[in-house]
């Protein structure tokens, strides 16, 4: 156990870990956050985060409570609740969260590339069309919307589609760093879960058809059943 660790008082740890959070989301993005790396950054034991928050989800919803607290209007923090909420397939939550960011800043980069990626999810052409048509107008430069998409579309197990948008996020600007980490993420991804649809296909056509329709996003991620 860290030096560190012992030096903070209970609800001392909590306060430094959540500035670590923030830190470390507005550094990278919540996409890239851990909990290791903010106990790290927190001086406290790489437990101390699971401990107090319970998981990721935990702690940043904590940080974007705190931040609200402060300021209501505040668009980062509503626009990390939306991921947190994408990330748990809450689109409906998710979608509110975008809202409100746009309610006090409708030219919000985040928030509008958060709202392609509901529209694209729902399968909301016009609406994602439209979306990604405004904020290229905003910014011809800005692919970082396709890649907001892509990782959506790789946290629902779509990793084709997934690195077609990141390819397409390049081709808007080849400059975006990230775009080529998620890339070459994706491209891992998708050759292991084709490595799982032949391995199922030895095991029995009934596994072929729930691994293949996971790959195309026909399953949640959390169960066998067909999205309705």
């Amino acid at each position: 156990r860290p030096v560190a660790d012992r030096t903070y008082h209970h609800g001392d740890l909590k306060a430094a870990l959540l500035l670590a959070a923030r830190g470390l989301v507005e550094e990278l993005g919540a996409d890239a956050f851990t909990l290791r790396e903010a106990a790290r950054r927190a001086g406290v034991s790489h437990g101390a985060p699971a401990h107090h928050f319970g998981d990721k989800t935990g702690l940043l919803t904590q940080l974007a409570a705190q931040v609200l607290g402060i300021n209501p209007r505040h668009t980062g923090a509503r626009v990390l609740l939306a991921e947190l909420a994408l990330d748990e397939t809450k689109r409906t939550d998710a979608a509110a969260e975008v809202d409100k960011a746009l309610a006090v800043n409708p030219n919000h980069f985040e928030a509008l590339s958060l709202k392609a990626a509901i529209a694209w999810l729902d399968k909301r052409n016009d609406d994602y069309t439209a979306t990604t048509d405004a904020l290229l107008k905003l910014n011809p430069t800005f692919g970082e919307v396709y890649r907001v998409v892509g990782g959506v579309a790789a946290r629902q197990y779509r990793f084709e589609e997934a690195a077609e948008l990141t390819r397409r996020a390049l081709t808007v600007d080849r400059e975006n760093v990230r775009a080529y980490a998620d890339l070459g993420a994706h491209l891992i991804d998708q050759r292991l879960a084709r490595r799982q649809a032949v391995l199922a296909v030895a095991v029995g056509p009934e596994a072929a058809v729930v691994v293949v329709g996971v790959q195309h996003g026909e399953f949640q991620r959390t169960s066998g059943t067909r999205q309705r």
